[in-house]
């Protein structure tokens, strides 16, 4: 079963205060708070992550960001690599109360950290 999470998560009054990086948005997809499923995503394994930069954001960044969580991750054996990234050049649009932003990234990931959403039922 897949997990998602959304970065950044702006309210609209505060977006003209704040500025993401990609190597933060990165940061952000695998917190806790990003997921749209509550999980622990530090207690399971990734299996595959796929995820998909919005904005103003360079293969470059997204290359150095991926690197560097490539290492802090922890992914099944069988599956090293694990990651698929995807590039829109368009920036984010306004959703609802949360707003516009010049760069924004999701992820959709297959996780072990998914059975306690089952295990709690």
């Amino acid at each position: 079963f897949l997990a998602s999470s959304l970065a950044p998560l702006v309210h609209a009054e505060h977006a003209y205060y704040q500025s993401h990086t990609t190597s933060e948005l990165t940061a952000a997809l695998f917190d806790r708070d990003a997921h749209l499923v509550s999980v622990r995503p530090k207690r399971g394994q990734y299996m595959a992550c796929a995820t998909l930069y919005r904005g103003d954001v360079t293969p470059a960044d997204v290359q150095a960001a991926i690197g560097e969580w490539r290492r802090r991750v922890s992914f099944v054996d069988w599956s090293p690599v694990g990651f698929k990234c995807g590039l829109v050049p368009l920036p984010p649009p306004a959703l609802g109360e949360f707003a516009a932003t010049r760069r924004a990234a999701a992820m959709v990931s297959n996780t072990t950290a998914i059975a306690e959403v089952f295990a709690r039922l």
